[in-house]
């Protein structure tokens, strides 16, 4: 079985799954021999159980190398031959030093980068929050934004959700570099793929002139999207543009229309 999954798609589950299964065949293995030995003393005595335990043990020792030797050099294998989920299995396993290996972020680094580049988002999405978030890397969002940038164009194994959520926090960081503009492109780059969350924070820069020349107009169309999406807040904030007409033309009747949907009474000093 062992053999033949390495050849299939078995072979592309994850690393951690697959390492617990053969933990669990060893202890399996492991038990069964020391009932065995506790036979061998019942029925041969004391003085032999040593020659015994020792041939077994030996054994044991012999089989469980060469099965961790195989178990490398096939995953070694199909990550450096183009298997990009295996590539970013072993970065995973460099990056923590889990099992028999070293933490070394260098090969993590380099693993991550060549599945990446080979098409794999969830590798360029790691190395982004790593750039972002200065894990194992000094903080760079320039870097960051390159990585989530390749995740998209990638965009097969990850939710774009997460990477949304990415690209919102990376843009509250650079708000809070006091890099408005920046901020506000990314925010816009994100509303244009269909990230609620981001149209409804650009919506509100457009109407406060942040990182970008203030924008009535502008705000009040993103505002009828988001609205028309849920957002129960910018159907509030459409009825209070529409209630002064600002960014579009006055319409008292359409405001109430617009504080209805929000479920919300219209504001007691417009009365």
């Amino acid at each position: 079985r062992c053999l033949s999954d390495w050849s299939s798609d078995v072979c592309s589950s994850d690393l951690i799954a697959e390492l617990n299964e053969i933990g669990w065949a060893f202890f399996a293995v492991a038990l069964f021999l020391t009932l065995t030995i506790i036979a061998a003393w019942v029925r041969f005595g004391f003085r032999r159980i040593w020659v015994i335990a020792g041939s077994i043990f030996l054994g044991i020792f012999a089989v469980s190398s060469f099965a961790a030797c195989c178990f490398t050099f096939f995953y070694f294998f199909r990550a450096y031959s183009g298997n990009l989920e295996q590539c970013r299995n072993m970065a995973e396993v460099y990056l923590f030093g889990e099992f028999t290996f070293m933490r070394d972020t260098a090969r993590s680094d380099n693993l991550y980068r060549r599945a990446c580049d080979g098409g794999d988002s969830l590798s360029c999405m790691t190395l982004g929050d790593a750039f972002q978030r200065g894990r194992d890397h000094e903080k760079n969002y320039a870097q960051a934004e390159i990585y989530y940038t390749k995740a998209f164009n990638n965009s097969g194994n990850l939710p774009k959700s997460d990477l949304f959520s990415s690209l919102f926090t990376l843009a509250i960081s650079y708000s809070l570099q006091k890099d408005d503009a920046h901020a506000t492109s990314i925010f816009k780059k994100t509303c244009d793929l269909g990230d609620e969350d981001s149209c409804i924070t650009l919506g509100y820069r457009y109407a406060a002139g942040i990182g970008a020349p203030k924008d009535d107009a502008r705000a009040a169309s993103i505002f009828e999207k988001t609205c028309d999406l849920g957002d129960k807040n910018s159907c509030g904030t459409l009825g209070l543009l529409y209630w002064g007409g600002t960014g579009v033309p006055q319409d008292r009747e359409k405001a109430r229309e617009y504080f209805h949907k929000s479920g919300k009474p219209i504001p007691s000093y417009l009365k």
